[in-house]
């Protein structure tokens, strides 16, 4: 996140290795972030939001990031698209708070 660091987004809305909320079961896929947080937008980049699984960073086409509450709403939703975690499996997020 040294990079939202840079654009001059105060630390105190910086967020790392937050564990992301949601059933781990072999079979959920949808992941929301805990505290009804939601990550910002930033315009030309996306979301700025990194997801990682085992310690794995993913990349943009195994996940859709989504707003749970409609368009506008700030993104709060993790859906992996290929995959399910296991029990035990360690999911979290980088991302930077609304």
């Amino acid at each position: 996140m040294a990079t939202a660091r840079l654009r001059g987004i105060p630390l105190s809305q910086v967020r790392e290795q937050v564990a992301l909320v949601g059933v781990q079961d072999g079979t959920n896929r949808v992941f929301q972030l805990p505290g009804g947080e939601k990550a910002i937008h930033t315009p030309g980049a996306g979301p700025v939001l990194k997801v990682y699984f085992d310690t794995r960073r993913l990349q943009t086409a195994e996940m859709a990031v989504e707003e749970s509450g409609g368009l506008g709403t700030g993104f709060d939703r993790i859906r992996f698209l290929h995959f399910a975690p296991k029990v035990l499996s360690s999911i979290f997020a980088d991302y930077v708070a609304a």
